[in-house]
């Protein structure tokens, strides 16, 4: 009965943990539709998504340690119903303050479901299932946040997005059901005092930095965002001067002193990064640059998708025989093998290449799951074992918004340089083509307005529709030019004249309607060629930093960890 509750507890776990992660990543494919149905901003929606994060990483380390000090259980089941409730409170909602309190009290939930699952999942294993309980839940979470754009686009397209919140509803009541039943009542508790500043430090810290590392895109090198970075250095100072002093710390610095722990560390941060980077922006370049639905681009990244659903199984059986340092950088150097794949990337999409890349990032983010869960958690118990998993789980969201800091800010300086590099040639294009400077002028003002508003093909043949049906008033407009030029009037010429002319004046300008329909065709080409590079360029200058990051796990010597059950632990 005891070893039946154990595994209970362990599914329940996974389950907690699965929509955890699902959430920080499931909601991005689905702005747009949510934005039209709600009837407001994109930056409005976009809040519903920030609100998710920001609370998620300020209160993540100090809710994890008031349930060490008030008891795991309690905190967990309350955490499943606030979750479901706020879940439910989106899923319902008809205007976007109703759906960001809905995520406000998800977060909240997850604050606490994320360090406890981990730690839940471990301390109710026997001593010689830790290891695995540590790989699954770990797994769980990588498979969770790799299928989030995925299932998003699936049950946007089929169910609706309110759907993609109220799915969680049956899945938190059975992890509910499960914790209530399997959990022991009487789990260990920490003896000790709260330390209610140190708490207050750290929510200031975090909830700073988070913000103005989202709201950078926006706002820009601006003082706000100054204030919000001075805040953050300000307060996390006060912290570390505060928490080594303090008899009872809210964070335990012997963590960093564990060298494995600190791999553990860089490895989440930059794993996720690389992974969010991939699966937010790679969706908005397929419907953007290849004219993909919103559920075809989350189709086209299942191949990445799928290969850490295969990969995390194996890696985490994997870790047992191999050096686990050595697989984190195996998984660094294939996600810069596929990201630099993705810097090639030109029109038309190479599909059997793209795949291939996928495949590679999705290998590599695959691999290093199972390392990253063991080299957190091994060496740990009780309030350390909460308080690691607390930092890794703030280090994900880090993650999670640098990426979107990074990629999305890159992108936008990107697009900016491709639309000013796109408007130069084409006014050279403009140019060269044989019609009057008053033309040339209102086709480039129209183009420049196209480049605007992120209209390139169909513009820039309704501008060419536009004067092959003015080709005839272009032709009179010439004719009646020709005859004041020479000081002639109609009536005075023969008919067969008239047309000799008209037939004349209609040979030279279809020739430069020619040579106009050929300028408009290689700009939207080279339009088309400055916007794709605009996003793979993303790619070229990320690659290396996952480069470094697998030559510094390949290189840096660290203690060796035996994963080998001691004789103690087969019993």
């Amino acid at each position: 009965m005891k070893s039946l509750k154990s595994r209970i507890s362990l599914l329940a776990m996974c389950l907690g943990i699965f929509v955890v992660m699902l959430d920080t990543t499931i909601m991005n494919i689905a702005l747009p539709e949510i934005q039209t149905n709600l009837n407001t901003s994109l930056a409005a929606v976009s809040w519903a998504l920030n609100a998710y994060t920001i609370i998620f990483a300020a209160t993540c380390i100090p809710l994890g340690k008031l349930a060490n000090v008030y008891g795991k259980k309690a905190f967990y089941v309350g955490a499943l119903i606030l979750f479901a409730l706020g879940s439910i409170f989106s899923g319902l909602s008809q205007n976007v303050i109703f759906l960001i309190c809905g995520r406000v009290f998800q977060s909240f939930g997850a604050a606490v479901l994320f360090p406890l699952s981990m730690d839940l999942a471990i301390s109710t294993q026997p001593n010689r299932l830790n290891r695995k309980a540590t790989l699954f839940v770990g797994i769980t979470q990588g498979l969770a946040s790799a299928f989030g754009p995925t299932l998003g686009g699936v049950i946007t397209q089929f169910m609706g997005w309110r759907w993609i919140f109220l799915i969680n509803a049956p899945i938190v009541l059975i992890a509910l059901i499960l914790s209530i039943y399997a959990l022991p009542n009487h789990l260990p508790r920490e003896e000790s005092k709260i330390d209610w500043l140190g708490s207050g430090l750290t929510v200031v810290a975090l909830f700073s930095l988070t913000m103005a590392l989202i709201q950078f895109r926006y706002w820009g090198l601006s003082w706000p965002i100054y204030s919000l970075l001075g805040i953050f250095i300000l307060t996390a100072t006060l912290f570390i001067i505060w928490e080594r002093h303090v008899s009872v710390p809210m964070i335990d610095f012997s963590l960093f002193n564990n060298t494995n722990f600190n791999l553990a560390s860089i490895a989440t941060l930059f794993g996720q990064l690389l992974l969010v980077g991939f699966m937010v922006i790679m969706p908005t370049f397929l419907t953007n640059m290849f004219d993909k639905t919103a559920f075809e681009s989350a189709l086209l990244v299942t191949p990445a998708t799928m290969m850490i659903f295969v990969l995390s199984p194996m890696a985490g059986l994997l870790v047992r025989r191999l050096n686990p340092q050595k697989l984190l950088a195996l998984g660094f150097l294939l996600i810069s093998f596929g990201y630099w794949g993705l810097a090639s990337l030109s029109t038309p999409l190479n599909y059997s290449f793209y795949i291939g890349y996928c495949f590679l990032i999705g290998a590599g983010c695959g691999v290093i799951v199972g390392p990253i869960s063991v080299l957190s958690t091994v060496g740990f118990k009780g309030s350390q074992l909460t308080a690691s998993q607390s930092v890794i789980g703030v280090l994900r969201q880090l993650g999670t918004v640098l990426a979107v800091a990074l990629f999305v800010s890159g992108l936008n300086l990107n697009i900016v340089n491709a639309k000013n590099h796109s408007l130069s040639f084409a006014c050279n294009q403009i140019e060269r083509v044989s019609v009057s400077q008053t033309e040339k002028k209102h086709i480039i003002k129209k183009i420049k307005n196209n480049l605007d508003h992120h209209q390139t093909k169909e513009a820039h043949q309704n501008i060419n529709n536009t004067l092959l049906n003015r080709k005839d008033a272009l032709v009179n407009q010439h004719y009646q030019r020709y005859l004041t030029a020479k000081g002639l009037s109609s009536k005075e010429l023969p008919l067969r004249i008239q047309k000799e002319i008209k037939h004349n004046i209609a040979l030279k300008i279809s020739h430069s309607l020619m040579q106009l329909s050929n300028a408009l065709d290689k700009i939207q080409q080279h339009i088309k060629k400055e916007y794709v590079q605009s996003f793979t360029k993303l790619y070229l200058y990320a690659a290396p930093v996952a480069l470094l990051i697998a030559l510094i796990f390949f290189f840096v010597p660290v203690k060796p960890i035996s994963l080998r059950r001691p004789d103690s632990e087969k019993q």
